[in-house]
């Protein structure tokens, strides 16, 4: 029991060190996936996660995960700035994707991550385009592609 949990530990800081470099190769103007859009949000960390729970259920999504990685880190005594994932979906949409081809269950539930870095609050997410047009759902994509932009932009201006 011990060994797993250590393990477990282990791969929660290998993750985020990977989400790090991740974020320093951004800020050092590095080529980031082109899926990837970053919005820097003009209200404080804890204010923008709000917001944006606030603006996803307001679509009609439902959270389905809040992972907040700074306190899982604190657990092993890293400190570090806020880091905080939301992942959410839709059933109504998932009812029609996912008997159409249960492989796209990997895409699913959407995700977006914040994140505090040189005291500006981030929020981040891939485009869904990118996924879901590999399934050959492109229209469906698109969609939730304008949703992404429209909630992200409703929490970070």
């Amino acid at each position: 029991m011990k060994l797993t949990k250590n393990l477990v530990y282990l791969v929660c800081i290998i993750s985020f060190v990977f989400i790090g470099y991740l974020v320093d190769a951004q800020m050092k103007g590095m080529k980031m996936p082109e899926s990837r859009v970053d919005k820097v949000s003009k209200y404080d960390y804890k204010t923008t996660i709000k917001r944006l729970e606030k603006a996803v259920e307001g679509k009609g999504f439902m959270i389905v995960s809040k992972i907040d990685h700074q306190k899982m880190l604190s657990m092993v005594g890293v400190k570090m700035d806020g880091s905080y994932t939301l992942e959410f979906g839709k059933p109504a949409m998932m009812k029609d994707m996912l008997p159409k081809n249960p492989a796209i269950g990997l895409e699913m539930p959407l995700k977006i991550y914040i994140f505090e870095s040189g005291g500006k609050t981030t929020v981040s997410y891939h485009k869904p385009t990118v996924a879901f047009g590999a399934y050959g759902m492109a229209e469906m994509a698109k969609m939730m592609d304008d949703m992404l932009e429209a909630v992200t932009n409703e929490a970070t201006k």
